[in-house]
């Protein structure tokens, strides 16, 4: 369950940087757009803003040993991956 927590509250602090993003004049030919459908986990990490923001949300991510083998990976296709408590698995 705190997994799911925190995947959604991730999800939603990059939506939310993304739409600071796009509201400022300048920022919007300067910053990228990034989504957790299309956008690597390799350029999340490569960005200080959004690795801060990793860090912040899901600190396992960004500091796992296997964090290389994911670079390309999505978000989202990364998210099936995530481990449940027992009590939150289904039978």
């Amino acid at each position: 369950m705190r997994s799911v927590i925190v995947a959604t509250a991730l999800i939603a602090s990059l939506t939310s940087l993304a739409a600071t993003a796009q509201d400022a004049p300048d920022a919007s030919a300067a910053k990228a757009v990034y989504t957790t459908a299309d956008t690597e986990i390799g350029t999340l990490l490569d960005d200080p803003a959004a690795r801060a923001v990793l860090d912040k949300r899901i600190p396992t991510v960004s500091k796992g040993e296997n964090i290389d083998m994911a670079r390309s990976m999505t978000l989202r296709s990364l998210q099936q991956y995530m481990q449940r408590p027992p009590s939150q698995t289904r039978p």
